[in-house]
């Protein structure tokens, strides 16, 4: 019987190997492709059968490029889930709904391209044990992160390629829970940083290609002391393309 220890799993919910089923594997990682007329039901003993088992394994991380929202339920499948990424380029508010029935998620990553709205971000509220959110892509506005303080234990926030503005960083730190911030390819400038410096609660924030300058940052350390600042460059040195600012805690 061949070695079972799958622990990820990335289901392929479109005709992207064309109409034949298969699992793949790489070490702890399998690869699940499959054809549109197949009905989304047969996964479990599809893949048992797949690896020669007869239960399926405790996978707890799923990486997912649904079809239709409804796709999302076939998650029910696995009950030991920490980790789930979605990807895709539609509307997500009923997608979120239903992973929001998997209130056990630790983790959750939404890619770019897929649209949500304030009411799919409100469902997050039933994810009592979410410690860790990312969220990309241009439908992410000022007004979706206000929906961020009904999650009572956040602690990460990866938001990178939304539209959102400075004043974004006035609403994120009013985030009680929140300890880190990571900002990607944001419109957020020199005035969005000074707002997030107001939290009481972020104790790390991560810029990366955004609109913060140089006097932005020299402006930042001067009016809050208790932060050290660190950059890094492109692989040749060239440019500044990253900064990390982390606050000094009394040990």
């Amino acid at each position: 019987m061949r070695n079972a220890a799958i622990e990820e799993l990335e289901l392929g919910w479109r005709s992207c190997r064309g109409t034949r089923s298969s699992l793949e594997r790489r070490g702890s990682r399998g690869t699940v492709y499959y054809d549109d007329k197949i009905n989304g039901m047969w996964l479990p003993s599809f893949i048992c059968r797949s690896l020669g088992i007869n239960v399926l394994p405790r996978i707890v991380k799923v990486y997912v490029i649904p079809r239709k929202d409804e796709d999302v339920r076939l998650l029910r499948h696995f009950p030991f889930l920490e980790s789930i990424s979605v990807a895709g380029n539609r509307y997500a508010d009923d997608g979120i709904k239903y992973l929001s029935e998997r209130n056990q998620i630790e983790e959750l990553h939404l890619y770019a391209g897929l649209y949500v709205t304030p009411s799919g971000m409100a469902h997050c509220k039933n994810l009592t044990r979410l410690t860790n959110l990312s969220l990309g892509g241009r439908c992410i506005t000022d007004d979706d992160l206000t929906k961020l303080a009904l999650i009572p234990n956040l602690k990460v926030l990866y938001l990178y390629h939304a539209p959102v503005s400075d004043q974004a960083g006035a609403v994120v730190a009013q985030l009680a829970a929140v300890e880190e911030i990571q900002l990607s390819n944001c419109p957020i400038g020199d005035d969005g940083i000074a707002k997030l410096s107001r939290s009481s609660s972020i104790d790390v924030l991560t810029i990366y290609e955004c609109e913060v300058t140089m006097e932005g940052i020299l402006r930042f350390l001067r009016n809050n002391p208790e932060w050290e600042w660190s950059c890094g460059s492109d692989v040749k040195g060239y440019y500044r393309k990253s900064d990390q600012f982390r606050r000094k805690r009394n040990p």
